[in-house]
């Protein structure tokens, strides 16, 4: 993989990085649902063991976490959304049939042996047409000026892919 082929696949492998951070904000997101429901069940169903002010300050503590753990989703949800129309205005310029594997690739996020299914091409055919969609990505991001951010997530990513 050339130096051109490897930045092009940084950038389209960021989409996954935005993809796992929401989903990571949504598991919290659930964590501290179940944690408000708690609290409001402490609340409501006070039998006389609990603190009921305890109860109430954990209720409305678990509703702050809650609400903004809702604002981060939304942004969250804003910034990968901004990536995914940024991503797919890239690999829809690509040429002929490199345009749908591309997209089914790094935005549907399909393994390589479920597209080799899906076309009707060999492994080594496949291996080629990423060297391909990677070249014309560089090429995009180049004539476009848009700028690769570099991450160690996403050359962690790269590199076991």
């Amino acid at each position: 993989m050339t130096d051109k082929q490897y930045t092009a696949k940084l950038w389209l492998m960021r989409l996954e990085n935005y993809a796992g951070k929401l989903k990571a904000e949504k598991r919290t997101m659930l964590m501290l649902e179940s944690r408000l429901y708690k609290g409001v069940s402490r609340y409501e169903g006070y039998t006389g063991r609990a603190d009921p002010m305890q109860a109430q300050a954990a209720h409305e503590d678990a509703m702050i976490a809650y609400s903004e753990q809702a604002e981060r989703i939304q942004k969250s949800q804003a910034d990968y959304m901004r990536e995914l129309k940024a991503t797919r205005e890239i690999l829809e310029q690509l040429p002929g049939l490199l345009a749908p594997i591309a997209i089914d690739r790094y935005i549907n996020g399909l393994k390589w042996e479920k597209i080799e299914t899906i076309y009707h091409y060999g492994h080594s055919q496949m291996f080629r047409l990423n060297g391909d969609i990677l070249d014309h990505v560089a090429d995009i991001l180049t004539a476009t000026n848009t700028p690769i951010i570099v991450t160690t997530d996403n050359m962690q990513q790269a590199a076991a892919v």
